[in-house]
């Protein structure tokens, strides 16, 4: 089997993410992978780390010449890598493949997993149902927003949700982490991985966090992340006029974050919007962390309520504050749904897993279509 990646994005996100699991996920299984993505894209960079073969397409100019000549460079890696299957994980390389694969023998693939969800027009309704042979979400949530926006009724759809290596934990000590940190011995943490931006609630984990300080003055608050719409000097001093400061650990954004999961007690996760898949979340369930976390998008389909953590409406404070509170004050209880975070984890998001729902699909289409 010959799978031909295909993403476009001016960023690292949830669906680049997704898009170069992916690819790691399939070479693992012995599927031969190309991807297939802008040359400065940064999932570009991501997959040439991931041992991936990349091929640089620009999906997404409006130039005529551009087109054209990106048109010829696809089909050519099409024919050349013998590709039986395309898998399009963004919008762009999903309208640029309609026009530029004249083989109607090879079936397309597409996976939604973008946050912003298409325009009602006819245009993407006939693109959905008439233009992707299969149809992939990363959540049921997104598949039933689809459906929702676009008035659709996907007869050939399936919810895969993203996977995480199981390898991906960290071999530092609590010990030497408490001590890199100054965190006392007997104190806990409670952490939060995200970028630095309004749909994140920031401002409503920093209250949160607050409130917890007010009745618990051991509890320490790491809050690790890129500064975007919210900068570093903000947080600070918000969490000085919420008395905060003294015990809020800030991180700027890490590439590998495992050196900081080790040391988190609680999971907190305060998104407004957002969420379709939330590698923060998968994150910290394969490092066996109890979650709480906002009822937002995937957020109830990854954390089961009261198993691996609980669900909280988005804007009740003060049912975070208790239900953190809970997991903070019973030992046990924090260590059996952390156990249970990463059971899960390892019964429904590894990589093994992400791979074989796909190969299952591929092969059905690839039978189908010859």
């Amino acid at each position: 089997m010959n799978v031909l990646l295909a993403h476009n994005s001016p960023w690292w996100n949830a669906a680049s993410y997704y898009a170069v699991t992916l690819g790691i996920a399939l070479k693992n299984k012995g599927i031969n992978v190309v991807f297939c993505s802008p040359e400065c894209a940064p999932e570009t960079a991501k997959s040439l780390d991931a041992g991936l073969e990349p091929y640089f397409v620009n999906f997404s100019s409006n130039n005529p010449y551009t087109f054209f000549r990106e048109k010829k460079k696809i089909k050519n890696i099409i024919k050349e890598k013998k590709i039986n299957i395309i898998n399009c994980l963004s919008p762009q390389s999903h309208f640029f493949i309609i026009f530029a694969n004249s083989n109607t023998s090879i079936p397309v693939v597409r996976s939604c997993c973008d946050a912003l969800l298409p325009r009602n027009n006819f245009i993407n309704r006939y693109i959905y149902s008439r233009k992707a042979d299969y149809l992939i979400f990363p959540s049921r949530c997104n598949m039933d927003n689809y459906r929702n926006k676009l008035g659709i009724d996907f007869k050939n759809a399936t919810v895969i949700y993203c996977g995480i290596d199981l390898k991906y934990i960290s071999d530092i000590s609590i010990e030497s982490y408490r001590k890199k940190y100054q965190i006392p011995e007997n104190s806990l943490v409670i952490g939060h991985i995200g970028r630095w931006s309004p749909e994140k609630g920031i401002d409503f984990f920093l209250e949160i966090c607050g409130e917890i300080n007010k009745l618990r003055q051991d509890v320490f608050f790491l809050l690790a992340g890129k500064e975007e719409k919210i900068s570093k000097n903000y947080i600070i001093s918000k969490a000085k006029l919420l008395g905060i400061e003294k015990n809020l650990i800030l991180f700027n954004w890490l590439e590998d974050v495992r050196s900081i999961l080790v040391g988190v007690d609680l999971a907190l996760i305060t998104s407004r919007t957002s969420e379709v898949i939330s590698r923060a979340a998968l994150e910290f369930m394969v490092s066996g962390k109890p979650l709480v976390v906002s009822d937002v998008n995937i957020l109830p389909e990854v954390v089961i309520n009261g198993e691996n953590g609980f669900v909280c409406k988005k804007d009740n404070k003060d049912e975070f504050v208790k239900k953190c509170l809970l997991i903070l004050e019973n030992n046990e209880l924090r260590l059996e749904m952390g156990q249970k975070s990463r059971k899960i984890v390892e019964e429904k998001y590894s990589l093994e897993k992400f791979a074989l729902q796909h190969i299952n699909i591929y092969e059905k289409l690839i039978k189908r279509f010859n």
